[in-house]
């Protein structure tokens, strides 16, 4: 299992022990990746209240995993609607690809 530098504060927490460390981080990485996909149809259909609440799910889901980088595009996304929203998106995908790269490490 790949581990980046960032996950020391999260697997402190789960006391260093490998299956916690992997279960409960595949368990968020695949819950920000659903959500991910969820806040992309929401924006799509102007559901920014949506937009709002899972921006705000994500950004303390990356905060928990230590994904420092991922809470700040999902704190920005929070506060942005419309063209201003497709712009931010746009300007925030590699952040985003990365967050979701790192679910892989936790697949096997």
């Amino acid at each position: 299992m790949a581990m980046s530098a960032q996950m020391a504060e999260f697997c402190e927490l789960l006391e260093h022990d490998p299956d916690k460390v992997r279960h409960v981080a595949r368990v968020f990485y695949r819950g920000v990746a659903a959500d991910l996909q969820r806040l992309e149809g929401a924006a799509a259909a102007n559901e920014w209240q949506l937009v709002s609440e899972l921006s705000q799910r994500i950004h303390s889901v990356c905060l928990q995993l230590s994904e420092h980088d991922g809470a700040s595009v999902a704190a920005e996304l929070r506060q942005v609607a419309g063209e201003r929203f497709a712009a931010a998106y746009a300007r925030h995908r590699p952040v985003i690809a990365e967050l979701l790269s790192h679910s892989e490490d936790f697949e096997h």
